[in-house]
């Protein structure tokens, strides 16, 4: 829960436990204001292990991809692009219509 009092908050996914995350915010609430003069929350975020994290984050970097294509660009959404979105070989230019891959 966050207090409404606090300035700033940390959102942190952890595969850490309790213990462990209790000691880091406590350390890192005082060092934030110590070096900035305001108070810190930190949100927790526990989605399970290391692979269940890395999942949970690709997923979000999917979806954040998934809206800015279709409510910034204004493009067609498809599967091709959803495969494509992390394919460092992929290389767009200002038109939708003139999309085409790298060559190698």
């Amino acid at each position: 829960m966050i207090l409404p009092h606090v300035d700033d908050v940390l959102v942190i996914v952890t595969p850490h436990n309790e213990a462990i995350r209790s000691e880091f915010t406590r350390g890192f609430q005082q060092w934030y204001y110590k070096k900035r003069g305001k108070t810190v929350e930190i949100d927790w975020r526990t989605v399970g292990g290391s692979n269940e994290i890395a999942r949970y984050i690709a997923s979000e970097y999917s979806n954040s991809f998934e809206n800015y294509w279709v409510k910034e660009l204004k493009r067609k959404w498809s599967t091709q692009v959803q495969s494509a979105f992390d394919n460092p070989w992929i290389e767009l230019d200002e038109s939708a219509e003139n999309d085409t891959e790298k060559e190698t």
